[in-house]
């Protein structure tokens, strides 16, 4: 399959972006330099890397905070690479994201509609959401080259995640912007940018 990719220089990943159902022996916990994807805020966290899947066409990282109580954020970023040569079909924004996390799509209330924002490393579009008393951001984005027909192959990475405020705190547009600009991507070995203080009131 990836051979005859290669011939045409083209491949069309024809399912949408979702959240993986790996087991946890498939995922292998990395550091921070390892990883391809990064989250500069200043809280407990956990990377993890699936390693490239059967047919070598994607490889994901993802990001997890680790809140000890209901006064600590809670986060959880996906990074989606694809291999050269493969492209989406189509992507994923922030309304769609919502509904592939089980902690928001059951109960949820949206206080504000989706918007686009460009950040470091993605073209991303963002919404906020109120769930189990928090105030939250679901975010998705991508980055990268298409390949063929730019209306249905664009981006060659995509990245989705959402990001909620301690219990009782609002998040607020600037808190937001902190979040997704402290959400980006780099090469295995390098170091992440310094990590910022988490949005407060």
């Amino acid at each position: 399959m990836r051979s005859f990719c290669r011939m045409l220089a083209l491949c069309l990943l024809t399912t949408a972006i979702s959240i993986p159902t790996s087991s946890a022996e498939e995922w292998a916990a990395i550091d921070s330099q390892t990883s391809e994807l990064y989250f500069a805020l200043d809280i407990p966290q956990t990377i993890e890397d699936s390693g490239w899947n059967e047919n070598y066409s994607q490889r994901i990282f993802k990001i997890v905070s680790s809140p000890r109580n209901a006064l600590d954020p809670l986060a959880a970023i996906y990074l989606i690479r694809l291999a050269p040569n493969y492209f989406y079909h189509s992507t994923t924004d922030a309304n769609s994201a919502l509904h592939k996390f089980g902690y928001l799509k059951d109960d949820y209330e949206i206080l504000q509609e989706q918007q686009e924002k460009p950040t470091r490393s993605f073209r991303a579009s963002y919404l906020v959401v109120k769930a189990r008393g928090r105030e939250c951001t679901v975010f998705a984005g991508r980055s990268g080259q298409g390949g063929g027909d730019a209306q249905v192959s664009v981006g060659t990475s995509a990245m989705l995640g959402f990001y909620c405020q301690p219990e009782a705190e609002d998040l607020t547009e600037e808190g937001i912007a902190t979040v997704l600009n402290a959400v980006g991507t780099k090469t295995s070995g390098s170091v992440a940018p310094a990590a910022v203080p988490a949005p407060s009131r």
